[in-house]
């Protein structure tokens, strides 16, 4: 396979590229992941309508507290359970010792690196008639048959790619967007600058 010209040209455009080739294909693998140390589950649906649903700042936004933090990672813990007293009470007490921004930046990290793939957003205010999970659940259940109770417990790092699989296979010319396209856009943005520098040096 050709290797991508860019890759020689743009600094950061092929570690960027590799990043996301990992990141979706590590997607498929049954491995949990770390954040901050701690154990989690990929990121999913179930997992973003019980922190909705419990007011997250990580999912709704502002400023997270402590335990915020704490909540965060018992909802994505591989040992979460409803009724799971004893279990959720250790695992609250060893958020204890973590350092809290470090803790926010990580869990953030690892909300963005499960929304990669998403499908941009419009401007502007719409109306919502049904939740994002619903429309996840419509999406893969109408195009592949599967049980609503497996897709929302689905990464979204794999919904994100089905639904791109779905667009590439019933759209004439989908138009994608990957994160490290901002590595090329950036470079463009500095190497316009710098020309338009030197221009400037030139004329005085």
């Amino acid at each position: 396979m050709r290797e991508d010209p860019l890759f020689q040209i743009i600094p950061g455009y092929r570690e960027a590229v590799e990043h996301e080739t990992t990141v979706r294909e590590a997607a498929f693998l049954s491995v949990t992941e770390t954040v901050c140390g701690f154990e989690c589950l990929p990121f999913s649906p179930l997992h973003y309508s019980m922190l909705d649903c419990s007011g997250s700042p990580f999912v709704r936004g502002g400023v997270p507290m402590a335990e915020d933090v704490a909540v965060f990672l018992w909802c994505v813990s591989p040992d979460y359970a409803p009724d799971a007293g004893i279990r959720r009470w250790r695992h609250v007490r060893r958020t204890r010792g973590l350092d809290y921004e470090a803790a926010v930046v990580s869990i953030r990290a690892f909300i963005d690196d499960a929304f990669a793939d998403a499908p941009g957003t419009k401007g502007g205010h719409t109306a919502s008639y049904y939740s994002g999970t619903a429309a996840m659940v419509d999406l893969l259940a109408s195009q592949y048959g599967w049980a609503e109770s497996a897709i929302i417990r689905l990464p979204f790092k794999r919904i994100f790619q089905y639904a791109r699989c779905i667009r590439q296979r019933h759209e004439d010319r989908p138009i994608f967007f990957n994160r490290s396209d901002r590595v090329i856009a950036d470079w463009q943005e500095r190497d316009e600058a710098a020309r338009r520098e030197r221009e400037t040096a030139t004329r005085n």
